[in-house]
């Protein structure tokens, strides 16, 4: 409930601004905790250490939000103010208000197939990263799952970024100067903490698509930027159509990866995966990559779209059968689930494959629907 609180209300923010690249950057912001969170979970000596961070964090998260009201409090619109902005907006009758709710119908309809398969991360991706990847490192692969050794290379690569900007202040280009060397240098010396071989545990692999959205964000939307500086950027459902694709390519890899491997389907209870059978953890890395550029195509888009298209009485109900889609496609991914043990490896990594490319061509398919009110 907390989640969809949160959510609902910066979108409803979003929609207030009217700042359309807002609506993609605030993925970063909502997904910075979600990269740390694993760590909690995997370092904690119990359950009440890793309840007692959240605690805590919840608590230093209310303060923020309390000493900085001056800085939101005049997009917060309450009572009247609401009604005011309302009077404001369009009113659609019964014939503009239905193809309004039958595009954003089918939006949906696409949606549910991306969840069920990009939340694969925390059912099949995490037996499959349990269960078929190698479970020790070298040094360098070992900085992807350390936070203290990738945090550092973010960071540098991101002062690399100010230094040879343009437009960067001398000041600025000074301190990213400085940032460079410094966290450069704290990334070093972490890798050199390392041994040869380390252990990790496959519950890191899920600290790596918050990462790879707050790292990517910037570039994907500069690629947006620069298509509609050349009037060529895509309309938000062709977004999303290119979004399914890249998705099925995501779960391509994994097929990949899981050719010639032996299938939890032809294993005894119990039995364990060779060691020497294992595959590299770059396929899991690889797949977490591409899956988040596809979200980045498909959520941020996809509720952009829903607070353009929805009629402003219907706005409400419309983020609602957004998020009801998002429940479905997580309560289907107890349908893949259960195909994990029914059918080989590969056969399951493509029924997702499938699935994606169905629903791409599906939303490409009624295009002309959905671009009329892009």
């Amino acid at each position: 409930m907390a989640n969809a609180f949160l959510k609902n209300q910066l979108a409803d923010v979003q929609g207030y601004l009217a700042l359309a690249q807002t609506q993609d950057s605030r993925v970063t912001l909502a997904t910075l905790g979600e990269f740390s969170a694993n760590y909690i979970n995997a370092l904690s000596e119990s359950y009440h250490y890793g309840f007692g961070i959240a605690c805590f964090s919840l608590i230093a998260s209310m303060l923020i939000f309390w000493i900085f009201r001056k800085h939101y409090k005049h997009a917060d619109q309450i009572g009247t103010q609401k009604t005011v902005t309302a009077t404001n907006q369009p009113a659609y009758n019964e014939a503009e208000t239905r193809p309004r709710l039958i595009a954003l119908g089918l939006i949906f309809a696409v949606v549910i197939f991306f969840w069920m398969s990009f939340h694969q991360n925390g059912v099949t991706m995490t037996y499959f990263a349990r269960d078929y990847t190698v479970t020790h490192v070298g040094k360098a692969t070992n900085l992807w799952f350390d936070l203290f050794g990738l945090l550092p290379i973010f960071l540098a690569a991101l002062s690399v970024y100010y230094l040879i900007r343009r437009e960067t202040p001398s000041m600025q280009r000074l301190l990213a100067a400085v940032g460079v060397v410094v966290f450069a240098a704290l990334a070093w010396w972490r890798y050199q903490g390392y041994s040869t071989s380390n252990l990790f545990t496959p519950q890191k692999f899920q600290h790596f698509n918050p990462f790879f959205i707050v790292a990517l964000t910037p570039l994907v939307l500069g690629v947006f930027s620069w298509l509609k500086a050349k009037k060529k950027e895509p309309s938000a459902p062709r977004k999303i159509g290119i979004g399914m694709i890249i998705t099925a390519a995501g779960f391509a890899l994994l097929v990949l990866a899981s050719l010639g491997l032996l299938s939890p389907k032809d294993m005894a209870p119990g039995q364990a995966v060779p060691l020497d059978s294992r595959v590299s953890v770059y396929w899991l890395i690889g797949t977490y990559f591409v899956l988040t550029i596809a979200e980045l195509f498909i959520s941020p888009m996809g509720i952009a779209f829903v607070s353009k298209v929805a009629p402003p009485r219907l706005k409400g109900v419309a983020q609602g059968g957004w998020f009801a889609a998002t429940a479905l496609g997580n309560y289907l991914l107890s349908v893949i689930g259960y195909l994990w043990d029914k059918i080989a490896l590969w056969q399951l990594w493509t029924v997702l494959a499938v699935c994606c490319l169905l629903s791409a061509t599906f939303i490409f398919t009624v295009m002309k629907r959905l671009e009329r009110f892009s």
